[in-house]
């Protein structure tokens, strides 16, 4: 579903797209850190 979602806002805007992308991965780095920080 997620992958469906993303290709249809593809198809809208190339540009937002690479936004969110960046944002999720950053994100997921900030969140992937504070778990080996905590362990």
């Amino acid at each position: 579903m997620g992958a469906m979602l993303l290709v249809s806002a593809e198809w809208q805007d190339d540009n937002h797209v690479t936004v969110l992308v960046a944002q999720i991965c950053h994100v997921s780095l900030i969140l992937f850190h504070l778990e080996q920080v905590s362990i």
